[in-house]
């Protein structure tokens, strides 16, 4: 149906619902059954079967596999059936690990709601998108998504960035009036407004007229691309190191194939020996591994309220140098109540009460109870404070903005019934807020008297010059508002002024408002108590290496003040604004932040993008960002990483941020980076584990044919301890406890890859000492004991080194008994019962056949647990002298 050719009026009365009151709830809820929940139709995914086939797309598995068959056509039906039997496990397990942390990641989507505001019941609620219905009267605003395809029924200077459906780069001008007589193009079509395009500016009220497919992008949902999220850098890196392994191990594993040749060793044994090794020494995995561990940590980070949105930013948010924070609502608590009002005639009242409870008291300057209603200009201001404010107050909830409930709330707490004001006087025009004018003003018209005024509200410095006062006057309401700075309030000034016939004509029909020549009506003293836990973050972040600089767009004066209460500012005091910001050029503003400076006032969303493009140009300081409004977006997509706020934060914010915090809170920010540097810390951890595990297996193995010694592990024995060392014990690592001192060490420097020369060289070492004691064991059993004996030995040995090494991976400097051997109770659990696993294959008869081991004594035992433990003492010894070397 063509919604935008007919009329409101008409459009309201087909879809049966009301444009004050919007639906009920009953109703809602039948209309939800009818036509279904709000959401696009997602792409159907390809069969399960189809990722775990892709578990045996590797080239070395599909060869070892082929060499299995030809083992298996010449008899050897054990050993290829075993063979094969291990590859399909660890298929299985990757497979299992993939989906897991498939579903890891799509929980968190459904963890991102996005909401939207509607008239239900003639009340204003939140709701999620996917609750709307046909019929709803929808609130848009600046930086919401529209939830569903709607018809305005209001706007106020509305533009909206459709370029999601035209592929229009520039803002679309809304107008609920116009009614287009026949079909046009949907860029034409102005009084509609479609779902999940952008509001960049102004506000409308419209009603939905259609949901989920039915909606224009519904019906291109079908045949969208899904997006495929770029790689990791962490991710990036790891393959190049894979390939780069893969050529070293694929020379030497080559090198050992033609020496056996020469050898005359068998060629299918000797085709089987090779590929087991390349299978499992080349780290093939590694990527996905990663992509599991970090799967992994962002489900905790969420556990934590904290929405990771980009997969990279689990790796990058351990390494965050700076956090760039606004004020409101993240280092205070965003219960903004008005507790100062001054009235032109600078005769001052104090307002008390418990939260957004209408309940409350008004005080005079001697601290007496009076009562408001005997003051008309107090009343006066209280009410225009109501009808330039668009949020609500619904169950002693703020619905909206929380400046504006503020107001609300103060009415009330004079006796006021804000429903009952708007009633009366019923809004025309609005001209809405935004971060440049940082004010806004609303026309109406009086149904008692018919008159038209115009009530405006904002930053004192914005309503004072627009204002019929004088110079001396000005300065006097100015110096009043620096007084209630120090004190830690943000001020907020009201004009009024009665409109005339000519420019309520411009009003009506060229949508124009001159917003000058107001009377000056009083302030709004308002106070946000800091949050208590801030102070700690703050200390544990100074800790940690990381710095706060405070962005906000309050006055110098106030956030001077919050600032030294959070302690955000020590030595150097200095304040930035706006207009210091813009002239300065990235390199200035660079040097003052380097020199200090840690707070910037009065700040536009383009001095916001400043002064991070300042601190990114620094060498090697990555910076988070906070962000709540549709100007931020820019900031938060120039940080290293974006952070939208849950609660505050605008739909486009949310969109385009790394990182969602769903409590708006600071201290949650230092949690998130405290868990971003465990993440790393883990990924570390076990990534030295599987290199260096895999490089011993190529020292005995490659050793032992330069040596001209018969193969101290066969094919399947290699495979098995890929299998039970490189799975499980090595995902315990990933979710290793943090060290206790992990936030007082200072940020990871994000220009040093992960494998650096030193780790490189530690690994290296670490591998050579399991893989040559193992060798040296071997030597020495081959001598003493019979080639069977001595190659159970060294199958035993290995896999019981390696098991043991992942103790020595959970801490790099400190000793495994200064961080607490069963601290990570799965490592111990899953290396114990590895153990079992191996005691089994030596001792059970199935054990035997199929793995080609023989029963051990004691004695023997004791030489494995020996060649076990060697290694963990040589790594426990290089701990200690790199701790006194490098401390």
């Amino acid at each position: 149906m063509s919604y935008y050719t007919q009329s409101v009026k008409t459009v309201l009365k087909t879809l049966e619902t009301d444009e004050t009151l919007g639906l009920s709830a009953k109703e809602a809820q039948k209309r939800l059954l009818k036509y279904g929940s709000n959401t696009l139709p997602i792409k159907k995914k390809p069969p399960i079967f189809f990722k775990f086939v892709e578990q045996f797309k590797d080239f070395l598995i599909l060869v070892l596999l082929a060499a299995t068959l030809v083992s298996y056509l010449l008899g050897e039906w054990i050993d290829a059936i075993a063979i094969a039997s291990i590859v399909l496990i660890n298929s299985i397990i990757g497979f299992v690990q993939e989906i897991q942390a498939e579903k890891t990641l799509e929980s968190l989507k459904e963890k991102d709601i996005l909401y939207a505001l509607v008239e239900r019941d003639g009340s204003l609620e939140k709701i999620p998108n996917a609750e709307v219905v046909p019929g709803d009267i929808v609130i848009l605003e600046e930086g919401s998504l529209s939830p569903a395809d709607v018809r305005l029924c209001e706007s106020y200077s509305l533009r909206v960035d459709e370029s999601i459906l035209t592929g229009e780069s520039h803002p679309a001008t809304k107008n609920w009036q116009a009614i287009t007589p026949k079909e046009v193009p949907l860029a034409d079509r102005v009084n509609m407004v479609y779902k999940d395009t952008v509001v960049v500016a102004g506000r409308g009220k419209a009603v939905v007229v259609a949901t989920g497919q039915s909606t224009e992008m519904g019906k291109i949902a079908s045949s969208l691309q899904e997006t495929i999220p770029p790689k990791t850098l962490l991710t990036v890196e790891l393959e190049k190191v894979g390939t780069f392994l893969t050529k070293i191990i694929g020379v030497i594993v080559l090198f050992m194939f033609l020496i056996n040749i020469l050898k005359n060793v068998p060629f299918v044994e000797n085709l089987l020996t090779s590929i087991a090794l390349a299978v499992a020494a080349i780290p093939e995995g590694l990527p996905a591994i990663v992509t599991i561990v970090l799967s992994l940590g962002v489900k905790r980070l969420a556990d934590k309220k904290t929405i990771v949105k980009k997969l990279m930013a689990g790796e990058t948010l351990g390494a965050v140098k700076i956090i760039a924070t606004d004020k409101t609502g993240t280092l205070t608590q965003n219960k903004i109540n008005v507790t100062n009002i001054i009235l032109p005639n600078s005769e001052e009242f104090f307002v008390e009460g418990e939260g957004y409870l209408p309940q409350g008291s008004f005080f005079d300057k001697n601290k007496k109870i009076t009562d408001p209603e005997k003051n008309p200009a107090l009343i006066s201001l209280l009410r225009i404070g109501v009808l330039a404010s668009n949020a609500k107050v619904n169950h002693n909830q703020i619905i909206g903005d929380t400046t504006e409930g503020a107001l609300v709330v103060a009415s009330q707490r004079a006796g006021l019934n804000d429903k009952e004001i708007n009633s009366a006087e019923p809004r025309l025009f609005e001209v809405p807020f935004s971060a440049e004018r940082k004010m806004m003003s609303v026309a109406v018209q009086i149904n008692a008297t018919s008159d038209h005024f115009l009530y405006s509200k904002g930053a004192p410095e914005e309503i004072l010059k627009r204002c019929k006062i004088t110079s001396s006057q000005q300065k006097a309401i100015l110096e009043t508002t620096q007084q209630l700075a120090q004190k830690g309030l943000r001020s907020l000034a009201v004009a009024q002024k009665k409109l005339t016939i000519t420019e309520v004509k411009n009003l009506l029909e060229k949508d124009k408002l001159e917003e000058k020549e107001m009377t000056y009506l009083g302030l709004f003293g308002m106070q946000d108590p800091l949050r208590p836990e801030v102070k700690e973050a703050l200390s544990q972040a100074k800790l940690a290496g990381i710095r706060t600089i405070m962005i906000t767009g309050d006055h110098k004066v106030t956030a001077l003040s919050i600032a030294r209460e959070a302690g955000i500012v020590e030595k150097n005091e200095t304040v930035l604004t706006e207009n210091e910001v813009q002239e300065m050029t990235i390199k200035e503003l660079a040097r003052e932040i380097k020199n200090g400076v840690n707070v910037f006032a009065r700040i536009s969303p383009l001095g916001k993008l400043k002064i991070v493009q300042a601190i990114k140009s620094l060498p090697n300081t990555p910076v988070a960002v906070t962000g709540d409004g549709v100007n931020d977006a820019a900031a938060l997509q120039a940080a290293n990483i974006g952070v939208a706020m849950g609660q505050t934060g605008t739909d486009v914010t949310r969109e385009v941020a790394d990182i969602v915090i769903t409590d708006d809170n600071y201290a949650t920010i230092i949690d998130a980076v405290r868990e971003g540097r465990v993440i790393f810390a883990n990924l570390v951890k076990f990534i030295r584990y599987l290199i260096s595990c895999n490089l011993s297996e190529v020292i005995v193995v490659a050793s032992a044919v330069i040596f001209g010694l018969p193969p101290p592990l066969l094919p399947i024995q290699i495979l098995w301890i890929n299998l039970i060392t490189d799975g499980p014990p090595a995902l315990a690592l990933g979710v290793d406890p943090p060290e206790k001192d992990i936030m007082r060490k200072p940020p990871r420097d994000l220009s040093t890859p992960l494998l650096h020369r030193k780790r490189w060289m530690y690994m290296l070492i670490e591998g050579s000492m399991i893989g040559l004691t193992v060798f040296i064991i071997y030597l020495v059993t081959l001598n003493k004991w019979n080639y069977q004996i001595a190659q159970t030995i060294t199958f035993a040995s290995l896999s019981l080194a390696q098991l043991v090494h992942a103790f020595n991976n959970r801490s790099t400097r400190k000793s495994l008994f200064t961080v607490g051997v069963f601290t990570n109770k799965i490592l111990v659990a899953t290396v114990f019962f590895s153990i079992i696993l191996q005691i089994l294959v030596i001792h059970s008869s199935f054990g035997r056949l199929v793995f080609k081991t023989v029963a051990l004594d004691t004695n023997q035992w004791l030489i494995i647990v020996l060649a076990a433990i060697f290694p963990f003492i040589l790594v426990e010894i290089k701990k200690q002298l790199r701790f006194r070397i490098l401390p």
